[in-house]
């Protein structure tokens, strides 16, 4: 949502990893590697970014992303949570004391409660934080972040790390949300739920959890991809269908009105066809994996510029216009996931539920990162089952815990059971052709 002139926002935060020695196999009786090193473990609420692998476990990541499990013994060492320097920015900011303010989003958010964050010194926001709702798990905000970076789209889904909200950071809170009333009878029953959470943790000199993101620009709700019906007529879907013609470089027009997200007005922004596919393609197989319910109600699937900037140019129909330049689709809000067994995501990817919205074509790397997950959780493929430990430690990479893990696993599994039917029927087909590829010469 837009809360200041053509700017909106969202946030990140997480626990610190302790480090153990790389283990040996079962019985002890030879090293795993004859240059074992101690390497970086996690606690069960950590995880990790793929491309900030330490350098002393670069050698056992790629091994673990390329085999199944075997005599090697269990690589569950290698999953662990390096933070790049955004996020740990983020990590820094000064939540207890008076370096930040809180604050509310200014104009339509849901009915999630979230709180905005501001630097205090500049009144700049830098962040929002997002809290459990019945309809929102943090853990479902954190799970989609890192499972997209896994995946290797994490462009399209803002960051996302647990935080532990603690001492005068829960009174500013609390304060915040007593003075604040909700018309919406269900967001104003989460807002009470939340007060009692926070003065608990008061009373009791506990924390409060929540997911904290960072605070995004020039980014509007996308109508036209975000409801199913309108997807399933959308010209992208023709690209993702097995047999239809595979994307260009078409330039492709988004716009979108609004009189809910301030400033109202009419944005327009431009994608190429080929990225426009990827984008969708992407959002869908993550939501599949994450068990989205609540992707397609009309305001979940948004679209940003790519510099982060939009300008006014002109008036339509008495509202501004706003030029966004180049865009990237963006999965905003991902907090409505591992909720239970079954989700909506998989049935989006899959048509069953609308006809027409059936994704049957992948970017190469999505699909080769999610068989390498398939092997080391499930021994999906190999001839070996996966470590007890290392799938512990993958979830935990995750942020993924407790029945939260039944759930993730499901949704996998249903996902590969439809993933492996199209490979065996379209073969090659399944994968969307990069159009920067170079051109073969005779």
């Amino acid at each position: 949502c837009f809360a200041d002139p053509v700017v909106s926002g969202e946030l990140i935060q997480s626990n610190e990893a302790q480090s153990n020695e790389a283990q040996s196999n079962e019985n002890n009786s030879e090293q795993l590697r004859e240059d074992s090193v101690e390497v970086a473990q996690t606690n069960p609420n950590d995880s990790i970014q793929p491309v900030q692998i330490p350098e002393d476990t670069q050698s056992d990541w790629d091994y673990m992303l390329n085999h199944c499990p075997d005599e090697r013994g269990s690589l569950a060492h290698v999953w662990n949570y390096q933070y790049n320097q955004d996020e740990q920015a983020l990590l820094n900011a000064d939540l207890v004391g008076d370096g930040t303010t809180f604050g509310l989003l200014a104009s339509f958010e849901g009915t999630s409660i979230i709180i905005r964050v501001r630097d205090a010194a500049t009144t700049d926001s830098i962040a929002v934080i997002k809290t459990d709702t019945s309809n929102t798990l943090v853990e479902g905000e954190i799970y989609s972040y890192r499972l997209a970076s896994f995946l290797g789209f994490q462009e399209l889904v803002p960051a996302s790390v647990p935080v532990e909200i603690s001492g005068n950071a829960l009174v500013k809170m609390r304060d915040l949300l007593e003075g604040e009333r909700y018309r919406d009878e269900r967001k104003e029953r989460r807002r009470v739920h939340v007060i009692r959470l926070l003065n608990d943790a008061i009373s009791n000199g506990t924390v409060f959890n929540g997911a904290m993101k960072p605070w995004l620009r020039s980014f509007i709700f996308n109508s036209e991809h975000g409801h199913r019906d309108r997807l399933a007529e959308a010209d992208v879907m023709d690209h993702l269908h097995s047999g239809g013609p595979q994307p260009t470089i078409e330039d492709v027009r988004l716009m979108q009105f609004t009189r809910l997200y301030d400033p109202n007005g009419t944005y327009y922004g431009h994608i190429p066809m080929w990225q426009l596919a990827e984008d969708m393609s992407n959002i869908m197989l993550m939501d599949a994996l994450t068990g989205q319910n609540d992707r397609f109600a009309g305001a979940n699937l948004h679209v940003i510029a790519v510099d982060q900037q939009a300008e006014e140019d002109g008036e339509r129909r008495g509202y501004p216009i706003f030029q966004m330049g180049d865009v990237r689709m963006l999965s905003l809000d991902n907090g409505a996931t591992l909720h239970s067994n079954t989700g909506s995501g998989i049935r989006d990817l899959m048509g069953t539920r609308q006809s027409g919205t059936e994704v049957e074509r992948f970017e190469r790397e999505s699909l080769d990162q999610l068989y390498s997950l398939a092997r080391r959780v499930f021994g999906h493929g190999c001839e070996t089952e996966p470590f007890e430990d290392e799938k512990a430690a993958i979830w935990a990479y995750f942020g993924v815990d407790g029945d939260e893990i039944e759930h993730a696993e499901g949704y996998l599994t249903r996902a590969l059971e439809y993933t492996d039917e199209l490979i065996e029927d379209h073969g090659e087909d399944v994968y969307l052709v990069p159009i920067m590829d170079p051109i073969e010469e005779d």
